[in-house]
Parts: structure tokens; sequence; C-alpha cells
């Protein structure tokens, strides 16, 4: 029997969930800033965690606008059954 999920849930605006734009789609994601350090860098980027289905045809360096804000995609990350973690910047 496969796993299935209702990542709605999750998105939902009237909990954790922001609304997304990119193109002429209109997404639930949930928005993060994580802690990263890499060598002599430490700092915080900007992170949209969302389901895999919403994101297929966003593709590095797209433009994504978030709470007013317009980031740049640097990196997707699928988390295998569903999510994807999308890396962004300003």
């Amino acid at each position: 029997m496969a796993f299935t999920e209702d990542f709605d849930l999750f998105l939902d605006t009237d909990d954790f969930g922001v609304e997304a734009t990119f193109g002429s789609n209109t997404i639930n994601v949930i928005m993060d800033k994580e802690y990263i350090e890499n060598e002599n860098i430490i700092g915080f980027t900007p992170v949209a965690t969302c389901k895999t289905s919403d994101v297929e045809t966003l593709d590095i360096e797209d433009s994504i606008v978030i709470e007013s804000v317009t980031y740049y995609v640097v990196h997707k990350e699928q988390d295998g059954v569903g999510m994807t973690r999308v890396i962004l910047h300003t």
C-alpha cells in the first residue's frame, strides 16, 4: 500500500502557509530562514517548503514572490515523499 499524505493541511494559509507566485502559478508554501554554515560563511538563507507537484516547472534562477518580496531559486531539494525545499536568494 502506497503512502499518501494531504500536504495541503500543512500549507494552509490559516496556519503556517503563505501564498507564493511564480509565472501564472499561485501556490502555498511554508517560508523559513534556515541557519547555514559553509566554510567561513555563517548566516541565514530563505527557504520555501512546498509540494513537489506545485514546483515541477520552477527552475534555478526563476523568480518567485513571497510576502511581497521577490526571490530567485538557487536550488531545489525533494524529500522523496512529495515535498520540496526551495533554497532562495534575494
